[in-house]
């Protein structure tokens, strides 16, 4: 029987300027937790035409979805400082903090984040062939 490591593997990259950072793709768990806190079922009753019909929809909040996401796919950061070069903390709030503050941050995590997938496909399918 074949056991497959379940644990997503953690990336760390160099960041131009200084610093580092190590994200990892989400799991189907991540996603299914991540749904289950950020989108709600719901549904009505109406009448349409006359015959009572069941009208279901999911309400999702997608500001909380992407704090959820983010959260998740930033695992740590070495010497991350801030104006003062005080160290910035890597915790929920700050990285939730950086990526509405900080466009260059938003731009350096995007990019970082498709390059770690481009890298987990391929480590995906030498995985496959072996």
């Amino acid at each position: 029987m074949t056991v497959f490591n379940t644990e997503p593997k953690k990336y760390w990259f160099d960041i131009e300027g200084g610093g580092r950072i190590c994200l990892r793709p989400l799991t189907i768990e991540d996603w299914k937790e991540i749904r289950k806190e950020t989108a709600k079922k719901r549904e009505v009753f109406k009448v349409v035409d006359g015959v009572m019909q069941r009208v279901a929809w999911e309400d999702e909040d997608e500001d909380k979805q992407n704090e959820f996401f983010w959260d998740r796919v930033i695992v740590d950061w070495k010497d991350f400082v801030d104006v003062k070069g005080k160290p910035i903390p890597c915790n929920k709030k700050t990285k939730i903090l950086l990526l509405l503050k900080s466009l260059k941050f938003v731009k350096i995590v995007t990019e970082l984040f498709n390059k770690m997938m481009e890298e987990e496909a391929k480590r995906q399918e030498e995985l496959e062939k072996n």
